[in-house]
């Protein structure tokens, strides 16, 4: 994908989740939109050869279930 059809699709999907975010009516709803968001954008990484987001996202999480007794 040339740099500014990624860049393209690195907004649309940003305005896209922003739009699920304002439209989340619950907490839990909230939350499943921006785990769908990170899992999108590592999953992107991955394609373009970063295997680095997944584990980010993955000590991210770690961070927070340890924070919240899990």
């Amino acid at each position: 994908m040339s740099r500014p059809d990624a860049l393209k699709q690195k907004k649309n999907r940003a305005l896209f989740f922003k739009d699920r975010q304002m439209k989340a009516s619950t907490n839990k709803e909230l939350a499943a939109v921006l785990i769908d968001r990170a899992r999108s954008i590592a999953a992107e990484a991955e394609r373009d050869g970063d295997q680095g987001r997944w584990y980010s996202l993955a000590q991210n999480l770690d961070v927070w279930c340890n924070e919240h007794g899990a």
